[in-house]
């Protein structure tokens, strides 16, 4: 699902009108958010749904990453420092960023992550870190 899915589903868009700004966004080489503003909708409405969409996939990869690994993942939030999925299992702590966007992660976004784990009370524990991103 893509977060104009959500517009649709949410009674901001119909299904015509969608296709049609895609297809504008494609055919002018322009980013979709700056077709879908140019057509009046707001920011915060596009935020909102991209918001959800981020939600929905990061629960998704908890599901499946619960199974795979056997282990209870949850959100971190300690001060200033969040890491979308953490688990522990056999004194081994397991720390998962997420990234579900249309541009591609670039070496910036891997070596914040990096350094929030340096930053962190992981620091000198045991762990195994992945990074998974759509693109």
């Amino acid at each position: 699902m893509s977060y104009i899915n959500l517009l649709i589903k949410n009674n901001i868009l119909d299904q015509d009108t969608a296709n049609v700004l895609e297809q504008k966004a494609i055919d002018t080489n322009q980013s979709l958010d700056s077709v879908l503003r140019d057509y009046g909708l707001k920011s915060a409405d596009i935020l909102k749904a991209k918001s959800e969409l981020g939600i929905a996939k990061e629960y998704e990869f908890k599901v499946k990453l619960e199974e795979k690994f056997s282990i209870k993942l949850r959100n971190y939030k300690k001060d200033d420092l969040e890491f979308d999925l953490v688990g522990e299992k056999d004194n081994k702590f397991y720390i998962f960023e997420i990234k579900w966007q249309s541009r591609p992660s670039d070496y910036k976004e891997l070596r914040k992550f990096f350094e929030k784990i340096q930053n962190s009370e992981f620091k000198n524990k045991s762990t195994e870190i992945y990074f998974i991103s759509k693109t």
